[in-house]
């Protein structure tokens, strides 16, 4: 596949994408050249010389890597992107992405190679910038590679090994303790059918070529938990990664160090669960060479970034320099303080929003756990719900008979004789009898009585027009709730309602009964 198209650059930037995910934005200016940076686990910056205009674009599809032979291009680099929804894009910064310059590609991990030629300071006359952008599937990250300068910068600055590393190290980290509205999004959007699923999880190398004097490898090798900055715990090297921690287990080998790679949680979900493998040998040329095996593919790009800094880091050891704290870790800890005062801020507000629906404070967890209309009850008089659910079950249960006697005596279905058998029931603590013994009051038969009075009141949230035998009908029921508190908040709650303006009153005189019964009980 070969396409070409006209690509509308501005602030010097052209983009290759293998996809978008939130938070994957390392940065300009952290691993690269003056052609190509590395912005991300799925994305690359090219720099073109105008700052916004027209450059024209190839691009390439390619079934295995090319010689490194790039002919009469000026300039050449390469690097490693992550594809997981199997497809590459070419764009401006600005979002023009012409549908030439996208190309379907198996998803998983392609090497990129981004070639140009004209390029030059803007306004300077001459024919207009190429570039080439070549892609094939790989399934060993190596890494960043420049393959020619043309001397043409656009404004890049030097590498930053340790900064890509504790951004590398945040990301695998972050990615696998996602934000949960972040998830839930997520979750929404699957269900809607518009989330892309990921190919599985398929394990890939990291390969790093490390140049090195001699006597510098074998210190490296000879004691390889010193150089990577690891300390000792029991038979295992561990790496503090704030809430986690990598353990590396050594394993006796003759061609250098072989050590396995093992994330451990702390506090935190861990980025992979299966073990991999790190080698560390000594190269034809005498360098250092890493080869991390068994990667997840999708953490590759990641954890090559943290090698190439963990292999800086060996090699300032070796030379007697090299710092004691990794860059990820300070960057961990300030994540997860900030992380901690979200969760407590987000606490208190959560509090403060619920103890303003239970009428001042929050409740207790025996009161959150109630099946019953605490929240309302609250409303009206929380002092009282207190009460109740500090009381003795039977305390409560004997608050749930009186409320239910008063409530019928207001709406006077004390007055119809089956009703009347059944508040006998009630007070006797008795099963109630038919037609209440079934899981619902029998409302049409309440409805079809002549003798059942119809009287309404004005609810005490100000509601007017209620029906006060309506009000009043559930309490019996309630009155038999399996649990005691349920019962007393549910009957006294109906009572007061119907009670409308005098509500009051009614909830004065179920303290006062609560207190006689409660002080009977001792």
């Amino acid at each position: 596949m070969q396409a070409s198209a006209q690509v509308f650059v501005s602030h010097h930037q052209l983009q290759v994408l293998g996809g978008w995910e939130r938070g994957d934005d390392l940065g300009l200016y952290v691993v690269g050249d003056s052609l190509l940076q590395v912005t991300g686990g799925s994305q690359l910056t090219a720099f073109t010389g105008p700052h916004t205009g027209r450059v024209r674009v190839e691009l390439v599809s390619r079934k295995a890597a090319p010689d490194d032979h790039i002919g009469e291009w000026e300039a050449a680099s390469e690097a490693t992107v992550w594809c997981p929804q199997g497809r590459l894009w070419v764009c401006g910064l600005m979002g023009d992405c012409p549908e030439e310059l996208g190309a379907e590609v198996e998803a998983g991990l392609v090497r990129v190679r981004v070639a140009a030629r004209h390029r030059r300071p803007e306004g300077t006359p001459g024919p207009q910038e190429e570039y080439q952008v070549s892609f094939w599937p790989v399934n060993v990250d190596t890494g960043f590679r420049g393959l020619r300068d043309d001397g043409y910068s656009a404004g890049s600055k030097s590498p930053d090994p340790a900064r890509a590393a504790g951004w590398a190290m945040v990301r695998l980290i972050s990615r696998a303790n996602p934000d949960p509205r972040e998830e839930n999004l997520r979750r929404a959007a699957a269900r809607a059918g518009h989330g892309v699923a990921e190919p599985p999880d398929a394990r890939v190398d990291v390969r790093r070529d490390h140049a090195l004097p001699s006597d510098l490898t074998q210190a490296v090798l000879g004691a390889p938990a010193d150089h990577l900055g690891a300390v000792f715990q029991g038979e295992e090297w561990v790496l503090p990664a704030g809430p986690v921690e990598i353990r590396l287990r050594p394993v006796s080998t003759l061609d250098g160090a072989r050590l396995g790679w093992r994330w451990q949680s702390l506090r935190a979900a861990v980025p992979d669960e299966v073990e991999s493998t790190v080698h560390l040998r000594i190269e034809a040329s005498g360098g250092l060479s890493l080869t991390h095996t068994g990667v997840r593919a999708r953490d590759a790009v990641l954890l090559g970034l943290v090698w190439e800094y963990l292999l800086a880091h060996a090699e300032a050891k070796a030379s007697g320099a090299g710092v004691d704290v990794h860059p990820w870790v300070p960057v961990l800890a300030e994540s997860e303080a900030r992380a901690a005062a979200r969760e407590q801020a987000d606490r208190r507000g959560r509090e403060a929003m619920e103890a303003r629906r239970w009428g001042g404070r929050p409740p207790s967890d025996r009161l959150r756990g109630v099946p019953a209309n605490t929240i309302g009850l609250s409303n009206l008089d929380r002092g009282l719900l207190d009460s109740l659910a500090d009381a003795p079950p039977e305390a409560q249960r004997a608050v749930a008979r009186w409320a239910t006697r008063k409530v019928y005596e207001l709406a006077r279905l004390d007055t119809v004789d089956w009703i009347a058998s059944a508040l006998a029931a009630v007070d006797r603590g008795e099963s109630l009898p038919p037609p209440f013994d079934t899981d619902q009051p029998p409302w049409d038969r309440l409805w079809a009585d002549p003798r059942v009075p119809a009287t309404t009141v004005t609810i005490a949230t100000g509601t007017p027009n209620w029906s006060v035998q309506a009000l009043a009908f559930p309490a019996i029921h309630a009155a038999y709730h399996d649990d005691p508190l349920a019962a007393a908040v549910d009957t006294v709650y109906w009572a007061a309602l119907a009670y409308g303006d005098r509500h009051r009153d009614l909830l004065a005189a179920a303290a006062a009964r609560l207190a006689e019964v409660t002080a009977s009980d001792r």
